[in-house]
């Protein structure tokens, strides 16, 4: 079995609440079990990782992403939504089109 967490923040990489607590533990705990886990999130401003792909993302208009990992963590990069320090500086409108736009990319990147 392979189970996949996408999220917005998770510890060791971005915190800001509970969420992150979930998402960094829990997919251990799954792990020890023998179920294969990989975590999504966004490439935050300061993570590092190691660059294992491009993406071209096809909406109304293209867009290129890349795509970094660190051990069962795999990182969305496009800085014109994700380049920064976390989700304390987002408004409304632009953490929905930034969430759409993250979610759109796991389909190829995972199944």
């Amino acid at each position: 079995m392979k189970v996949a967490f996408i999220a917005s923040e998770a510890i060791p990489y971005k915190k800001t609440g509970g969420l992150a607590d979930v998402v960094g533990a829990l997919p251990f705990h799954l792990n020890k079990l023998g179920i294969k886990t990989s975590i999504f999130l966004p490439r935050y401003k300061g993570i590092k990782g190691s660059l294992i792909g491009n993406l071209q993302i096809d909406m109304k208009e293209k867009h290129n992403v890349q795509v970094y990992t660190e051990g069962n963590f795999y990182f969305i990069d496009y800085p014109k939504f994700f380049d920064r320090d976390g989700l304390s500086q987002s408004i409304l409108h632009s953490s929905v089109r930034r969430a759409l736009f993250f979610c759109f990319p796991l389909k190829s990147l995972y199944f």
